[in-house]
This record gives structure tokens, sequence and C-alpha cells, in this order.
């Protein structure tokens, strides 16, 4: 079947946009209908799972210390320390479930991705550098997010 470009109005924010002939054309082989909101509005919908710069106070699942977190309480995510993630006192296969193949897998994935811990600040192999989130590798960093210092690098000025 042939397609012509097509003006559509967004669902989400009204504005116009263009659907082209190509992406008719790639919608039905993958066998999904045309979008109904522009490309921005998806964009944000695929984004709106990632915190970038907002701490919450949390409960530790583990310890039930008060920490900070990428992730709000309301989450309904074990949140932990990255310490305590990459360390010894839990062990992943204790999450192990067996695969149920009369359920929906997006069901039981939800329900797995609850039921493990995840850490509060996703941040690895940190020196001194408190309140900084999504990064690696810092050394004295203060409120430093979505960065990442290569030790090589850093090795290589010196």
């Amino acid at each position: 079947m042939e397609y012509k470009n097509e003006n559509r109005q967004c669902q989400n924010c009204k504005k116009d946009f263009m659907i082209e002939s190509e992406d008719f054309n790639f919608y039905e082989k993958i066998k999904v209908p045309p979008p109904t909101f522009c490309p921005l509005c998806r964009a944000q919908r695929r984004f709106v799972f990632r915190n970038e710069r907002k701490f919450f106070r949390v409960k530790d699942a583990f310890t039930g210390k008060d920490i900070f977190s990428l992730w709000p309480q309301e989450s309904d995510r074990k949140i932990i320390t990255e310490e305590e993630w990459s360390g010894d006192s839990w062990n992943a296969m204790d999450y192990g479930v067996d695969y149920d193949f009369s359920r929906n897998f997006f069901e039981q994935i939800f329900e797995l991705y609850k039921q493990i811990p995840i850490f509060n600040l996703n941040v690895q192999f940190m020196v001194n550098s408190p309140y900084s989130a999504n990064a690696t590798s810092l050394k004295n960093c203060y409120l430093c997010f979505n960065l990442a210092m290569l030790r090589t690098v850093c090795m290589a000025m010196l």
C-alpha cells in the first residue's frame, strides 16, 4: 500500500506534526498504529522515567536509615546505597523467579522490577563527592550530575 505524507495534531500539546510516507510503511512493517503524539511529546514520555537532578529523602530498604535517592518513596522500589548494592549483604539470586508462560511478560518484569533493590544515586567509584548523582569516578565534587571521569584519562594527565 502506498501512503502519502500526513499532517496530524498532537493529542497532548495540540501542535501540528507530519508523518511521512516512509514512516507509515515502517509502522505497518512492525504492526503498530501511527503515533498520535508529536515527536517532542513522544521523547518526553520516553525519558520521563529518568530523574536527572532531584533528590528525595527515603528510607534505606535494608537498614531503615534516611538516605538521599533519585527515586521517591512512592516509587515502591527497594532503594539501598551503592555500597550495599555492590556489597555482600544480599544475594541477587534470591530474587530469581520462574517465568510463567500463561501470564503477560511485561506484568511479570514489572513485578520483578519492584522487588529487586536499586541503588539510590546511580554512582560508582566516588571519592569525597557527596550529593552527586548519575556519575562515575568523581573526586572532590559536590552537587555534580551526569558526569563520568575516566580513570585512564585522569592517570594519563598526571
